[in-house]
């Protein structure tokens, strides 16, 4: 019994509630309407309104619902032979009003007369389209007119057929504009021989329908009163309306004889011959008796004809007076008795509405307090949980805290061992000044990743085997980064100063070549797994000789001289690194020398990859090699400083908030 009464609470509050949580929901639903362009509608429409699609009914009516707040922004309608033309949102009522119109350029059709008869042979034509070359219907009536672009034969058409102006009453378009049936005017004879049997007809008739009328009218006073519900007085109107037209009709009538009488007299009196004839003057005499015998006889029908009228009136009015009160005292009953159910309804309704509140009341609070009581228990479970995860985490930390201690001294230890590195990095490179004292006009743009720096710069001054100095330029980017960087270009330092300060090679191809040997074999490559080496950009500048030798192993050089960039692109082959794939290409690398007449001013760029491959910007994309080449040109005639400023301001503003993602080495100079 419990579980059952559960139930029926439980359906009740559905009952309640679920009409407001369907009126909570953030849409509106949207009436729309598909009409042609007088206001009709028009079914079966195809819609899209912001990619819902939906059709409207045969009445051309559709619903479809919208955020709240939100307008349409995008409507397609489509209809065989109809197209959108506007459409528009109303957004206090919520209403879509879609206007079509026809998408034609052949208008069919077919002529038909009066008696739904079809004619050939008519000539049909549209003001301003075809009037000089009118379409011919064929046996059938058919015919058809070629319409220019964007023409609505049903707005702006006016049709002619063998000349004449076809009236809008006589014009039905059918299958959307696309057929019509034109009905044929008179011609002026028809109209004419059609008034003349109508004036004929009127003035036999009349006499005749007078006649009846009263008659009919003075049988209806005879007849018993008609029925409460008989309107008399709109037929008092009428017969009124109708006896003073047909007065005015009998009065003009005997107006013509009277004038015609009086035309005959003149000319009697003018001709005195014509006068003294006898059968002419009682003609006249006999025509002015029976005038005046009409008029007496007129005058007594229509004076008898009042008399039964005002009789009659005053009848139905006394019995209408009865029926009056009748009809008040019923609206007053019945008012009191619509008063009564409404208040009862009104008392029921209330009732109904507490019954349903207090029920919904109690349902919301069983549900509520079976909700605390879950919420309790799981609230005690979780403090539990809660208790035990605090001792589990409470040792954790100790054990953390113990570690944290061991992990910080290790750091302290291989913090200093990396700014050692630093310390000794930086006393093997060679100085901005060194460089400045061999070039005068260079820059040097270096910016390492971490503390150290797995690219390095080397510069030196020698003579070559016939004693001419030589100064020997070269930007290094060795594998990885930070302290397996560093390691590597100690290793490419320390080769370069026994290639070329001691062994005096200058031949920046030979000094790649002596320098792939040293590492692979510094680093045991042969037989080991190692696979480090080093990408290389090397200059060997001749100011005697006005000239410069390049080669390089991945790096390219850029020069810009005589107003144009240039590049030299390096060898595929990196220095160093195990021996893979074609043996005989990586044990024997050969690398291409490149000469550089410098007679003309030159100024020339060697750099690792790491500022083309930094991300940023605000697609954070790489800066790339065409962007960087371009800056080279665009700075190329500033002063040397405000090269390197301009670099390092670009490369901060590009990277932004990014990290750094590799050791930066720009080398820039003037030969």
């Amino acid at each position: 019994m419990n579980r059952s009464r559960n139930w029926w609470l439980v359906f009740f509050c559905l009952f309640c509630i679920l009409p407001l949580h369907v009126a909570a929901q953030d849409e509106v639903a949207v009436k729309g309407y598909t009409l042609d362009e007088k206001g009709k509608p028009i079914g079966n429409v195809k819609i899209s309104i912001d990619k819902m699609r939906i059709t409207s009914t045969t009445n051309g009516v559709f619903k479809v619902y919208l955020k709240k707040g939100t307008v349409p922004a995008n409507v397609i309608a489509n209809k065989e032979g109809l197209s959108l033309k506007t459409w528009q949102y109303d957004e206090a009522n919520h209403t879509l009003n879609i206007t079509m119109h026809a998408k034609q350029s052949t208008l069919r059709g077919e002529v038909r007369n009066r008696f739904n008869e079809h004619i050939s042979n008519a000539y049909v034509a549209i003001k301003g389209v075809n009037e000089s070359s009118p379409a011919k219907s064929n046996t059938e009536g058919k015919f058809s007119i070629n319409l220019p672009d964007n023409f609505n034969p049903e707005l702006q058409a006016t049709f002619l057929i063998d000349g004449l102006v076809v009236e809008a009453k006589d014009v039905t378009f059918k299958d959307n504009n696309q057929y019509v049936i034109l009905v044929k005017p008179k011609t002026p004879k028809e109209i004419a021989q059609q008034t003349e049997e109508e004036n004929q007809n009127l003035v036999s008739s009349t006499t005749v329908k007078m006649k009846a009328k009263v008659e009919n009218n003075n049988a209806n006073v005879q007849e018993k009163p008609q029925p409460t519900e008989w309107n008399y007085q709109e037929d008092f109107k009428k017969i009124t309306a109708e006896l003073e037209e047909q007065s005015k009709m009998v009065a003009e009538s005997n107006e013509k004889l009277r004038k015609d009488l009086l035309n005959i007299t003149d000319k009697l009196k003018i001709d005195e011959n014509k006068a003294r004839s006898a059968g002419i003057k009682e003609e006249v005499n006999s025509l002015e008796q029976k005038l005046a015998e009409n008029n007496r006889v007129y005058q007594e029908s229509q004076q008898k004809t009042y008399e039964v009228i005002e009789k009659l009136k005053q009848e139905l009015l006394e019995r209408d007076s009865v029926t009056l009160a009748t009809k008040e005292a019923l609206q007053t009953v019945t008012k009191e008795k619509e008063e009564a159910e409404q208040r009862f309804q009104r008392n029921i309704l209330i009732a109904s509405a507490l019954i349903i509140f207090l029920l919904a009341l109690a349902v919301i609070f069983y549900f509520i307090s079976r909700r605390i009581q879950k919420q309790n228990r799981q609230i005690f479970q979780q403090a539990q949980e809660l208790t035990n995860a605090y001792q589990e985490i409470k040792v954790k930390n100790e054990t953390l805290e113990v570690q944290k201690v061991i992990i910080e001294k290790k750091n302290a230890n291989i913090t200093a061992s990396i700014n050692y590195a630093q310390r000794i990095q930086k006393a093997m490179l060679p100085s901005q000044k060194d460089i400045q004292n061999l070039l005068p006009e260079s820059f040097l743009f270096f910016k390492p990743r971490d503390v150290v720096s797995g690219d390095f710069y080397w510069i030196a001054e020698v003579a070559d085997e016939f004693g001419n100095k030589k100064i020997v330029l070269a930007a290094i980017d060795c594998t990885g980064h930070g302290v397996p960087g560093a390691f590597m270009s100690m290793v490419g330092d320390g080769l370069l100063n026994q290639i070329v300060k001691l062994q005096q090679i200058t031949s920046p191809d030979l000094i790649l070549k002596a320098l792939d040997k040293g590492v692979k074999e510094s680093l045991n490559q042969e037989e080991t797994a190692n696979n480090d080496g080093m990408d290389i950009a090397i200059c060997t500048i001749d100011k005697n000789g006005r000239k410069m030798e390049f080669a390089g192993a991945k790096n390219p050089l850029i020069y810009i001289q005589n107003g144009q960039i240039v590049e030299i692109a390096g060898d595929k082959l990196h220095v160093g690194g195990s021996v893979r794939k074609n043996i005989e290409k990586f044990k024997n690398k050969q690398f291409t020398k490149h000469t550089i007449d410098l007679s003309l001013p030159t100024t020339c760029y060697i750099f690792s990859d790491g500022y083309e491959d930094q991300f940023g910007g605000t697609e954070n994309k790489k800066f790339g090699k065409r962007q960087l080449y371009q800056k080279f040109f665009e700075y190329h005639q500033l002063p040397m400083e405000e090269q390197k400023l301009a670099l390092e301001h670009n490369f901060k503003a590009w990277m932004g908030k990014h990290a750094q993602i590799d050791d930066i080495l720009v080398i820039g100079f003037q030969a």
